[in-house]
């Protein structure tokens, strides 16, 4: 990546390390559920929304992964269902953690979210001109 680059994608850079040590960490204490809409199916949507949209920023302000709006937003798609499906696969190996069908369809539900309301925000011009930190 060009020096200019780097720092748009440097917070989902960030947020990706945190996902992994969170979703890999042994635990036990963890309690299970296996709900379609429990409190642990809403963390991974917001979670995996927060990344697809960082991820998103990070695209949408640089010239990689296409030039066209749909071919960014697919990629960021593609990027953040890879990355759910193999931490999802990854904490097999963890202990205390297992692969959850659920969880990985509330980390796709979270990441269509996370494009979706980046998408509206970058519309109204709301990500790039008017920051909202």
């Amino acid at each position: 990546m060009k020096h200019r680059t780097l720092p748009r994608f440097l917070p989902a850079i960030i947020w990706a390390i945190i996902l992994v040590v969170l979703m890999l960490i042994p635990s036990d204490a963890i309690p299970i559920s296996s709900a379609l809409l429990s409190y642990d199916k809403i963390i991974h949507i917001c979670v995996f929304a927060l990344l697809s949209g960082l991820i998103a920023f990070g695209v949408q302000t640089t010239k990689i992964l296409g030039k066209s709006k749909k071919s960014k937003y697919l990629w960021v798609l593609v990027i953040s269902i890879a990355y759910s499906a193999v931490l999802e696969l990854l904490q097999q190996f963890s202990p205390g953690r297992m692969a959850d069908l659920y969880d990985l369809i509330a980390n796709v539900v979270g990441t269509v979210i996370g494009i979706i309301i980046f998408y509206i925000f970058f519309r109204n011009r709301f990500v790039i001109d008017k920051p909202m930190l």
